[in-house]
């Protein structure tokens, strides 16, 4: 559900396997068509940060997609000034009609050359933690116990996938413990 700008997704981990899969299909669903994060069920805490951040990207894969995180999402794509000088240093012909406007370029990405980045070794950092996105809030049903959590862009059809790899592992695990007894 949409209210204002922010998408509200509810996950109820108590339905039977396909109405869970159902719901979740219908959240990515949603979050793809009105532009929306994906909200992973993953608080943010300061303890393993950068390990979850390598684990998540370690599972995306580029290779084969028309770049549409380059080509829209956003009406801009942050960069460094110390980023941007260090391309026009690298990739001088690249960059020489590129210019940084309050601190990013503008969409879709100069940077791309039928469908590929010119400089994607060197790529700047927003482009490297592509598609983790931040400033996504979970919380129960009820509304209550919310926390910030990792999301993923629903541009990227990776992280579409990763989203419903992650929650359909985390249903799986609160089922179990619930049989086993080792949670209510």
């Amino acid at each position: 559900m949409v209210v204002g700008s922010v998408m509200k997704s509810v996950i109820d981990w108590e339905l039977t396997p396909q109405l869970f899969e159902e719901q979740l299909d219908l959240m990515i669903e949603q979050a793809s068509f009105f532009g929306k994060v994906l909200p992973l069920p993953i608080p943010i805490s300061n303890a393993n940060t950068s390990q979850l951040i390598l684990g998540l990207l370690s599972r995306v894969d580029c290779s084969g997609c028309d770049s549409a995180c380059c080509k829209a999402g956003s009406e801009e794509i942050a960069m460094l000034p110390e980023e941007y000088e260090d391309l026009k240093a690298k990739y001088p012909e690249v960059m020489k009609d590129i210019i940084l406007e309050k601190d990013h370029v503008s969409v879709p990405c100069p940077l791309l050359k039928d469908g590929r980045c010119q400089v994607y070794p060197d790529r700047p950092m927003v482009c490297l933690v592509f598609p983790i996105q931040f400033g996504a809030v979970i919380g129960g049903p009820s509304g209550t116990d919310l926390e910030n959590a990792f999301a993923l862009s629903s541009l990227c059809p990776a992280a579409k996938r990763l989203t419903r790899e992650i929650y359909l592992y985390r249903y799986q695990m609160r089922r179990r413990l619930k049989r086993l007894k080792i949670i209510h």
